[in-house]
C-alpha cells in the first residue's frame, strides 16, 4: 500500500520566509511566523503553500525539542487551511480598512502552547498549485509525505517535537490515512496522535444517522424520515456496490436537499442561514503575496472544483486505519452537538463497531463532565488511547462556535489530563 515512498526525493525543495517583520507592522508579536512553498513535489510541476505559526515566546533557535507540533489539515475537500489560521485557532483576525488593513489579536489562540503547521493541499487549494487532478486521499498523501520530508530538513528543530495531526470535516480523511503514511516512511519524527472533529470517516455507517436525527431535533416528520432514510439505503447501495462517483454526487445531492426540505444548515440547526466568517485574509495575503511568496491570487477559502474532482473519494472508508492508529498513538473525535451532517450519534455508533480492544475499553468506561468557569459545556469519555468528546451549543465548525471551549479541551487532551471540570 504504501510502497510509493522509497522513492528517492530529489527534486522537491522549500522555499520559506519570515513574516514576523510583515505582522509586526500591525501589532506587536513576541513570536515567529513563516511561510513557504514546495516545489516539484514527486518531480512535478507544483508547490505545496503552508504556514508555519511557532509557539508564543518562542523561534527557530529557540523552540524546545519537546515542544508540541500539531499538523492542520484543512477538510472541504478544497478549503484552505489559511482559514483555520486566520478565523479558528490563530493569534490573528484581520479586518480590512479603507486604507489598510487592522490586525487584531485573538484570544484562544492555539499557539499558547503548540506550534502549526498549516498546509495548504490537495493542489488546488487555497494557494497550493499543481498541474496533476488530485482525485483521492490516496493520490493526495504522497505528495504529503513528500512534503514533510522537505519540511523536516528545513526545520530538524521538528524532528523530536511532539507532532500530532488534525482538522474537522473531511480532515478525517486526511488525518488518519496520512498519518499511517507518515509512520509507514522513512521520516524520523515524534508522532503521539490525531485530533479530528466532526470528522467524516465512514460515510457508509455515518450517514444512516442524518434522518435519525433531524426527526429527533424536530425537523422531519415520520413520513420524510422514511423517505429520507430510503436515500441513505440508496447511497449506502452504491458504495457496496463501489460506485463511488454516483455515491459522492449523491450524498452531496441528498445534503442540499435535506437543507432544503428542513429549511435549516445541516451543519448547524441553530443557525437558519450559514454564519459567515470574515475572508479579508484573502486580501491581506493577495495583497502582500510577494512577502508570502506565492504567485497566485485567490478569491475563495474553497475550491468547488476541488470538491467536484474528489466526490468519488467521499465513500473512501477509513475505519482500517482508524484501527490500525489506535495502535501507535493517541485519537481524539470531538463533535459540535448541532451538527446533523456529521452528527455525534453516527460517529459513535460507527466507533462501537471497530474491532479494537482499546475500543473495547473506552465502551466500558463511564461518561464525564466537561465543565469550564462552572458551566457544564460538554461530555467526553476517554481512556489512555482514545477520547470521545461532545461540544454543547456547537455545530460543524466547534473551533468557530465555541472557541474557548475548544482551547480547554485541547488544552486537557494535550496535558492527559483525566478531570475536564
Amino acid at each position: 500500500m504504501f510502497f510509493y515512498f522509497i522513492i528517492c526525493f530529489t527534486y522537491a525543495a522549500i522555499t520559506k520566509k519570515s513574516l514576523k517583520d510583515l505582522y509586526s507592522k500591525y501589532l506587536e508579536i513576541d513570536f515567529e511566523v513563516e511561510s513557504g512553498s514546495a516545489t516539484g513535489l514527486l518531480k512535478e510541476q507544483n508547490n505545496m503553500f503552508y504556514q508555519l505559526l511557532y509557539q508564543k515566546g518562542f523561534d527557530e533557535k529557540t523552540i524546545k525539542t519537546d515542544n508540541i507540533l500539531l499538523i492542520w489539515l484543512q477538510g472541504g475537500p478544497g478549503c484552505s487551511s489559511q482559514s483555520a489560521f486566520y478565523e479558528l485557532i490563530g493569534p490573528f483576525h484581520i479586518v480590512k480598512s479603507d486604507a489598510d488593513f487592522i490586525i487584531e489579536k485573538k484570544n484562544n489562540s492555539w499557539n499558547d502552547f503548540a506550534s502549526i503547521l498549516f498546509i495548504d493541499q490537495p493542489f488546488g487549494t487555497g494557494f497550493s498549485q499543481g498541474d496533476i487532478l488530485i482525485n483521492s486521499t490516496l493520490k493526495a498523501s504522497a505528495y504529503f509525505v513528500e512534503f514533510m520530508v522537505e519540511f523536516f530538513k528545513v526545520h530538524p528543530e521538528f524532528g523530536q517535537a511532539q507532532t500530532y495531526l488534525t482538522g474537522f470535516s473531511y480532515s478525517g480523511h486526511f488525518v488518519p490515512f496520512f498519518s499511517n503514511c507518515l509512520l509507514a516512511s522513512d521520516i524520523k519524527f515524534n508522532y503521539k496522535g490525531i485530533i479530528i472533529g466532526n470528522g467524516l470517516q465512514s460515510v457508509i455507517n455515518q450517514i444512516s444517522s442524518i434522518s435519525s436525527y433531524l426527526y429527533i431535533n424536530g425537523y422531519l416528520s415520520q413520513e420524510q424520515k422514511q423517505i429520507s432514510q430510503k436515500k441513505e439505503n440508496q447511497i449506502q447501495s452504491m458504495i457496496l456496490k463501489y460506485q463511488e462517483k454516483q455515491a459522492g454526487a449523491a450524498f452531496t445531492q441528498y445534503s442540499k436537499d435535506l437543507e432544503k426540505l428542513t429549511k435549516t444548515d445541516l451543519s448547524n440547526i441553530l443557525l437558519k442561514h450559514y454564519a459567515k466568517r470574515s475572508n479579508d485574509w484573502i486580501s491581506f495575503i493577495n495583497k502582500y503575496k510577494d512577502k508570502f511568496g506565492i504567485q497566485n491570487n485567490i478569491t475563495e477559502v474553497c475550491n468547488q472544483q476541488v470538491k467536484q474532482q474528489m466526490e468519488s473519494d467521499f465513500s473512501f472508508d477509513l475505519t482500517k486505519q482508524i484501527q490500525e492508529l489506535l495502535q501507535k498513538g493517541t485519537i481524539l473525535f470531538y463533535d459540535g452537538q448541532m451538527d446533523a451532517s456529521i452528527n455525534h450519534a453516527g460517529t459513535l455508533s460507527w466507533i462501537s463497531s471497530l474491532q479494537s480492544e482499546y475500543i473495547h475499553q473506552w465502551k466500558s468506561e463511564k461518561k464525564s463532565i466537561f465543565k469550564f468557569e462552572g458551566r457544564t459545556v460538554g461530555n467526553l469519555k476517554k481512556t489512555q488511547k482514545f477520547t470521545s468528546v461532545i461540544i454543547y451549543n456547537a455545530g460543524h465548525t466547534a473551533t468557530f462556535d465555541q472557541p474557548q471551549i475548544i482551547y480547554q479541551m485541547m488544552k486537557h487532551h494535550l496535558n492527559n489530563d483525566y478531570n475536564w471540570s
